[in-house]
């Protein structure tokens, strides 16, 4: 068996991690050796195989009151998995009484602190609430140098997760400028033919699709797939995520057949990873509807992104910046339907939430209302 170090090495890739028992030897506890049976299935993208092999760690460790520790590390691996699976308020009380047992114990430059802060901000950014999240991954990145220098692998997770917030934020210079120190430190660290690197390009993609540079992302995404499909399982939720931003791409180019080829299998492998309502089937379900806009078929694009608007308010809440995409969406569907009246009613509430997420000064909110 590796040992714990090389273990965590091979996180990495991860925007959220799961915490390893301080030990992996034979004689560990069955707790410590179910933790380790969820840390495989989470890395193999089972997600609902490891979340029940963490409940079940966790309800081991609390027949043991006194290994606090360990019961901490299952709580907050249990709250890892749900975070990844979208189910954000179950899983924020999780990392917070994590959290609060590790600085019981440990002083604050503990590794495992760190840790927990960045799978507190990740949940904060998919959630949507990126001004938490801020402060979270740049103690977490100030941290992280301050333990391990400027190029230690785990540094490229903190730039990574820094990039996609300045994504969403649309402070795309500062996104990129994260994306390639990240990439720098994969190269160092683990080479250009692993997982962990294919996200840093794939992320790198995105943002360029963002701007507009589809000359720039297309190559970005090709080889981030490429090397995806070599590393890992055919049903791996990253697969998606490249086949999801391939077609947007795609779509993008007009090349409308392409693009729902790619949708519909990144739709397969996500309701296989996490069942029929999941961020991230609502995020193939928007693009699908995206797509369907661009070929003009008005009716099916509008239930599309009703299905997904629906999707994403129910778990996401309503103010959320996925739930403004969905009503954005909407507002295109009736302007091309000559329908001004009631697309100015989605645009309003979708510049209400897009206000609240970016300063007041932030001249990008009214994006895409007019197309």
């Amino acid at each position: 068996m590796k040992s714990t170090r090389e273990l965590t090495n091979l996180l990495v890739a991860m925007a959220a991690l799961l915490l390893l028992p301080a030990s992996v030897q034979a004689e560990d506890s069955r707790a410590e050796k179910t933790m380790i049976k969820a840390w495989q299935s989470f890395n193999r993208g089972e997600y609902r195989l490891a979340e029940s092999l963490l409940i079940r760690s966790t309800r081991l460790s609390q027949k043991s009151p006194e290994e606090k520790e360990q019961f901490a590390t299952s709580l907050c691996n249990r709250a890892t998995v749900m975070s990844e699976r979208g189910d954000y308020g179950s899983a924020e009380p999780l990392f917070k009484e994590a959290l609060r047992i590790y600085r019981e114990l440990h002083e604050e430059d503990h590794p495992y602190i760190a840790v927990l802060l960045n799978n507190l901000a990740v949940l904060y950014y998919r959630a949507g609430h990126y001004q938490e999240a801020k402060p979270l991954y740049q103690d977490v990145l100030k941290r992280s140098r301050s333990r391990l220098g400027d190029e230690h692998p785990a540094l490229a997770i903190n730039h990574n997760n820094l990039a996609a917030l300045y994504s969403k934020l649309e402070n795309y210079p500062g996104a990129i400028e994260h994306l390639q120190a990240s990439l720098a430190i994969h190269r160092k660290s683990v080479g250009t033919m692993h997982p962990a690197y294919a996200s840093s390009l794939n992320n790198l993609g995105a943002v360029y699709f963002l701007m507009g540079r589809y000359d720039k992302c297309e190559p970005l995404y090709e080889e981030a797939l490429s090397i995806r499909q070599d590393t890992l399982p055919d049903s791996h939720p990253d697969i998606a995520l490249s086949y999801n931003n391939l077609a947007r791409l795609r779509c993008a180019q007009k090349r409308f057949e392409e693009s729902a080829l790619l949708f519909k299998k990144a739709l397969a492998i996500r309701k296989s990873c996490f069942g029929k309502r999941n961020t991230l089937i609502a995020v193939t379900l928007n693009g699908q509807a995206e797509l369907y806009l661009s070929m003009k078929n008005y009716k099916k694009a509008d239930k599309l992104f009703r299905e997904a608007l629906a999707m994403r308010e129910q778990l996401l809440g309503e103010e959320h910046a996925d739930v403004a995409e969905s009503l954005l969406g909407r507002a295109r569907v009736q302007t091309a339907l000559g329908k001004p009246a009631i697309a100015a009613i989605f645009t309003n509430r979708a510049l209400v939430i897009k206000k609240k997420i970016h300063d007041q000064d932030h001249l990008a909110i009214i994006a895409h209302s007019g197309d």
